[in-house]
């Protein structure tokens, strides 16, 4: 097995991937509850119909126990890998995506709302982390593997190459490994798409003293100073080809020496990659050198984007709200259903800008409201907010709303966009669709669809 199916078993066919069964996950509550009880899953057994209500029992003793929700509130019914909820006459009402409904089909991706509970619909491939890591936040079962692998790889000395997408916290990563290394020496960062060829050696090696005009005294360069420690090679994926060739030789030598001096000196640093670039592509394309590849992914830590570990959303994005606002801030349920209908392209980055522009607009304002301008700038990617009007004053017409796929294989370029927004991973894309694994392989055969070239 390759060192990336450590994450994402989404290599080859003959992979072993995580189980799936259709289920909720507790994405918010309120005050009390939300931070002992996000990220519990509830997942009812195949042919069963359990009652969600207070008194159930559901996502442990006492969780659901709210006067706004009621003791039979609403009937959960699983048959295979489809999931259906029918309201029970409840008080006040059974709602998904933010529309109150007597009865309906669960997708991956909804959002049930009973009272001020928030539950995700989810395809569940395992248990999440019982305690939220102080600085990577979240308890999904994606962020779990992904602390997993750095507790595996941070105590060696192997090169290890971070992937995720831009704003997905690779730098976070990248520090929890060397804090988890033992090693003594510092964490330095060399950003490789910020050093022209022109200072490259300086900058990475030091210069003696009269190496050139104006170096009137000896400096250490990056690598000496990470010397003991780990250097880490933020967006390795634009390093120029000179970068690339003395990287190279770095990494295999384990040596380094000052420009201007005939002296060369042995260097104990670890090494770390990270970038959001497709590093296979860019080999292919000739643009990566593939002894340099197969040096940094001696070991691979794949980041999920947000859209694939949404319930860690609303947790994130009262930390943001919080810090920005300086004192405890918790989200409305209104809110915390918008955010978790929302795709975040721009990842966590994108959430934390999100949420300094909500705490701006609500001074004081608690709990945090769905904003107004809401319905107007973010509606073509999220369900309504619940009573939301739209730009010209009515309610805001319902946006299409994916539906897993439950026939055959979809069209070749929907089959395609689907798997470009996962990044290539099969096992989320199947997720999302319904299917197995193995009948997603046979259908991206038949599309004819490169994996390889969607990937990282």
């Amino acid at each position: 097995m390759k060192a990336d199916d450590t994450l994402l078993a989404d290599a080859t066919e003959e992979v072993a991937g995580p189980v799936f069964q259709p289920g909720l996950v507790l994405a918010h509550h309120r005050p009390g509850w939300f931070e002992r009880a996000a990220g519990r899953i509830f997942v009812p057994e195949d042919g069963a119909a359990v009652v969600l209500g207070r008194g159930t029992g559901r996502f442990g003793p006492g969780v659901l126990d709210d006067p706004h929700i009621s003791r039979r509130h609403a009937e959960l019914r699983r048959q295979g890998g489809r999931l259906f909820v029918r309201d029970l006459d409840s008080r006040n009402g059974t709602r998904v995506n933010g529309r109150r409904v007597e009865a309906a089909e669960l997708f991956v991706g909804d959002v049930l709302r009973l009272g001020p509970a928030v539950m995700l619909v989810a395809a569940v491939d395992g248990p999440g982390l019982e305690v939220p890591h102080p600085t990577l936040l979240g308890r999904s079962a994606g962020l779990r593997r992904v602390l997993e692998a750095v507790e595996r790889v941070a105590p060696t000395d192997s090169t290890v190459l971070v992937l995720g997408p831009t704003g997905a916290g690779k730098e976070l990563v990248a520090r929890e490994i060397h804090a988890r290394s033992g090693r003594g020496g510092p964490l330095v960062t060399l950003n490789c798409a910020a050093v022209p060829d022109t200072v490259l050696h300086s900058e990475l090696f030091g210069h003696a003293r009269g190496a050139f005009t104006g170096a009137e005294r000896a400096r250490k360069g990056l690598v000496q100073q990470a010397a003991g420690g780990t250097l880490f090679l933020d967006e390795i994926g634009d390093a120029t080809a000179e970068m690339q060739a003395t990287l190279l030789r770095l990494i295999e030598n384990r040596e380094v020496r000052a420009v201007g001096s005939d002296r060369t000196r042995a260097l104990d640093v670890r090494f770390v990659a990270a970038t959001n670039r497709d590093l296979g592509a860019a080999v292919r394309a000739g643009t990566f050198r593939q002894d340099l590849q197969a040096r940094l992914a001696r070991y691979v830590i794949r980041i999920p984007p947000l859209s694939q570990r949404k319930e860690d959303v609303p947790l994130l994005a009262e930390h943001f709200a919080s810090r920005h606002r300086g004192v405890p801030t918790h989200l409305s349920p209104a809110l915390a259903v918008v955010l978790l209908r929302h795709d975040w392209p721009g990842n966590v980055r994108e959430l934390d800008n999100l949420m300094h522009r909500i705490v701006l607009d609500h001074p004081g304002e608690e709990p945090l409201p769905v904003p107004a301008w809401w319905a107007e700038e973010m509606a073509p990617a999220v369900a309504p907010a619940e009573g939301a009007a739209s730009p010209a004053g009515g309610p805001a017409p319902p946006p299409p709303v994916r539906r897993r796929h439950a026939g055959g294989p979809p069209p070749p370029e929907a089959l395609e966009a689907l798997l470009r927004e996962h990044g290539g991973n099969v096992t989320a894309a199947a997720g999302v669709l319904g299917v197995g694994r193995n009948t997603l392989y046979r259908w991206i055969r038949a599309a004819g669809i490169d994996l390889e070239a969607m990937r990282g």
